[in-house]
Order: C-alpha cells, then sequence, then structure tokens
C-alpha cells in the first residue's frame, strides 16, 4: 500500500481468483485509518470485491496481471455530508 499523492491511496495484488477479499480487506484498513465512516468503509469493500472479480474474471482469466486499487484519502473522502 501506497500514498501515491496527498488525496490518493493505491494498492496493488496478483490478479488471481481469491484475492478480492484480500483487497477489500485491506482497502478497508486504509479507509478507516484515513477516517472513513463505518457505511463508508462497508460500501467501499462490497465495491472493491465486485471490482476484482470482475477484473480477474473478464479481462485477465490467466492471472498474468495486477489489480489495481486506487481511492482518494483527501478531505472530502471523510467529509460527512458527501453522499454515499
Amino acid at each position: 500500500m501506497s500514498a501515491t499523492n496527498a488525496t490518493n491511496v493505491e494498492i496493488r495484488f496478483p490478479s488471481r481468483r481469491g484475492i478480492e477479499m484480500v483487497a477489500a480487506n485491506t482497502a478497508a484498513s486504509a479507509a478507516k485509518l484515513i477516517g472513513f465512516r463505518e457505511d463508508r468503509v462497508d460500501a467501499l469493500k462490497a465495491a472493491i470485491t465486485e471490482a476484482c472479480i470482475n477484473a480477474i474474471e473478464r479481462s485477465n482469466p490467466n492471472g498474468i496481471r495486477t489489480v489495481r486499487l486506487e481511492f482518494p484519502a483527501g478531505e472530502d473522502s471523510t467529509n460527512p455530508e458527501m453522499p454515499a
């Protein structure tokens, strides 16, 4: 996990079946550290799980690429007024 700049977090994983839960839990941990609300963390986990499954099954069935996740970590990402 690395900060790509002051407002984004980037995580890379091997593109293999089963990695979606590792990716979702890692992103959730980062989001909690950043200060995401719990409902946003749950939504993030669901979205990342689905996105990883789609990426692995549809665009990389041989597992030779990586799955790259990037999400905002700036002030707006923890704003309680921000729509879900």
